[in-house]
């Protein structure tokens, strides 16, 4: 059963006192996928109080006093992120406050090519989640997008969180029954820049 609605109260915009905000967490998809995500939250997580299109949510933002916004999205399946990389890379590109984040699904056939393509785009970091794409943040899948991360030093966000890949998010087949909690240490390496958005349990 998904959980209900917090009610929580909230006002007109951002007070004018506050220095410039940058909204880093929005997260944009094309209208059909937008759709099934609404559904899914629905009927698994929590009502959804604004469904709106991408570029209906910059505008919202905009309209309440956000100065930037970091656009971040993911693929749930393998064959579909070049279509969401172009996607949120023009969606980027008709917003100049805006920085478009790349996605790839580890069981894409050339990972590291479509993340290539995605910064050739003016994408500007990497957006992963361990829940949604059935992994764990050690997977060995991983080495090929971590290595094209690491070459082109940019951000990566990963969403983890402290249980076990959640029933409702089964996409795809899940070898083992790793937790999808980031490691002690990402790497020893100091130019990785990982950010972790640790998600609770449903």
């Amino acid at each position: 059963m998904p959980s209900p609605a917090q009610g929580d109260l909230e006002g007109e915009r951002l007070p004018v006192s506050l220095p410039p905000v940058i909204d880093a967490h929005i997260h944009v998809f094309a209208r059909p996928l937008f759709e099934a995500i609404w559904r899914w939250f629905e009927q698994y997580g929590w009502p959804i109080r604004y469904k709106l299109d991408a570029d209906a949510v910059v505008a919202f933002l905009r309209s309440r006093g956000v100065s930037g916004m970091v656009l971040l999205h993911y693929a749930h399946k393998p064959g579909i992120a070049r279509a969401m990389n172009a996607f949120v890379a023009e969606v980027a590109r008709r917003t100049p406050t805006a920085v478009g984040v790349a996605t790839v699904h580890p069981d894409d056939l050339d990972p590291a090519a479509i993340l290539a393509e995605g910064f050739a785009m003016g994408l500007r970091g990497v957006k992963l989640h361990c829940h949604v794409q059935c992994f764990g943040p050690d997977d060995a899948r991983l080495d090929a997008i971590e290595a094209t991360w690491l070459l082109a030093e940019i951000v990566l966000v990963r969403t983890v969180g402290q249980q076990a890949i959640a029933a409702a998010m089964i996409t795809a087949p899940v070898v083992g029954s790793r937790s999808s909690a980031p490691p002690p240490s990402s790497s020893g390496s100091p130019r990785m820049r990982c950010f972790q958005h640790c998600s609770p349990s449903f």
